[in-house]
């Protein structure tokens, strides 16, 4: 079989998962997500055992934090929700006001009259307090599809943790002729991807306290939201963090018009938050950084946004980086894991052979 009838078969393939995916999305979302949090907790797990605690009493243990947390959770998206709702209408005004303002700058910038340029809202044509909320009844509803995977999460989670003890004797089993590298590049992709999503995590949710901690010192309305939506985009390279500060910097613009001096005291301080956390702290915790493609990144957006949602937005980059940490770790799979990368490592090895 030549390499054009195994690329054409692969794409064939690839479009058939994808389909499978979509479709059964109901029953394999919740495994999918039961997946990537038992990659979390697994460290959790081992340092349990290591510890002498029994693996049943670990298991149990492990469940009730993972279900404490999703309970949590989704109770802090409706608390979100009611929040911005309960605001809309006084936000509505301040909107209203702020287009007046914005509007009245730009007749006098580019002098037009005020029937040629009435305001940006109708120039722009928005139905913007439609789309807010459209947007927050679908992430109720996400929430509370979620909420009722939680048990379903839960049971995938508790066969995985008992499983996790006989992967190594089953891959042994399946690849006996090739069983010590099987085992190596096995434990190779646990322990990057486990490190990956753990340090992703962490970032993620140091990086809520302080937008939340922000919006508080400064006044800003919504500090839960902006909290919220740091931990969950965060997940989301370079393009999540710009959508939240737009976000939040245009609300603070709203709210504090026109006190320009304290928006640009906020937008500086969310930004700082946003690169010594994802430029500095998370590349050094790290040890590699994955750099993926922009490019990838925003396909894969897009693709499995498609596929699962909104909840497949936010796991795009998890499986992007889990599949490039197999790619990276499979020799016949290399060209594949470079493809996804940005190139920033082939840079500096180029730059390195020049010198």
């Amino acid at each position: 079989m030549d390499k054009r009838t195994k690329g054409i078969i692969s794409f064939i393939g690839i479009v058939l998962f994808l389909a499978v995916m979509k479709l059964c999305s109901s029953l394999v979302l919740p495994l999918a997500l039961a997946i990537f949090i038992f990659i979390l907790v697994s460290p959790i797990m081992e340092r349990l055992e290591k510890c002498h605690v029994p693996s049943p009493i670990a298991m149990i243990l492990v469940l009730l934090i993972v279900t404490c947390i999703c309970i949590i959770f989704v109770y802090l998206v409706f608390a979100m929700v009611n929040m911005v709702l309960a605001k809309l209408p006084e936000y509505i005004s301040k909107v209203a006001r702020f287009d007046s303002y914005i509007s009245t700058k730009l007749r006098s910038a580019f002098n037009v009259t005020e029937s040629e340029f009435p305001s940006v809202i109708t120039l722009l044509n928005i139905d913007w307090v439609g789309q807010v909320k459209n947007v927050l009844t679908s992430i109720s509803s996400t929430s509370v599809s979620v909420l009722g995977d939680v048990a379903m999460i839960i049971l995938y989670l508790m066969f995985l943790l008992m499983e996790r003890t006989t992967i190594y004797s089953k891959i042994t089993a399946a690849f006996p002729e090739s069983k010590e590298e099987a085992q190596v590049v096995v434990k190779n992709i646990g322990h990057q991807t486990s490190r990956y999503l753990s340090v992703k995590v962490m970032i993620s949710a140091a990086t809520g306290v302080l937008f939340y901690l922000t919006a508080i010192i400064s006044g800003m309305d919504f500090p839960l939201v902006w909290g919220v939506l740091a931990f969950l985009l965060n997940f989301i390279p370079t393009i999540g963090s710009i959508v939240v500060t737009v976000i939040a910097t245009f609300v603070a613009a709203v709210q504090f018009l026109p006190h320009w001096s304290k928006v640009f005291v906020i937008f500086f301080a969310f930004l700082a938050i946003e690169m010594i956390l994802g430029n500095v702290i998370d590349p050094k915790l790290q040890g590699v950084q994955l750099n993926l493609s922009p490019l990838v990144i925003l396909v894969m957006l897009s693709l499995w946004g498609y596929v699962w949602g909104i909840v497949g937005m936010f796991l795009a980059v998890p499986i992007t980086s889990v599949i490039q940490l197999i790619c990276a770790n499979i020799p016949s799979m290399r060209p594949l894991a470079i493809l996804l990368s940005s190139g920033s490592s082939i840079s500096r090895e180029k730059k390195k052979m020049g010198e």
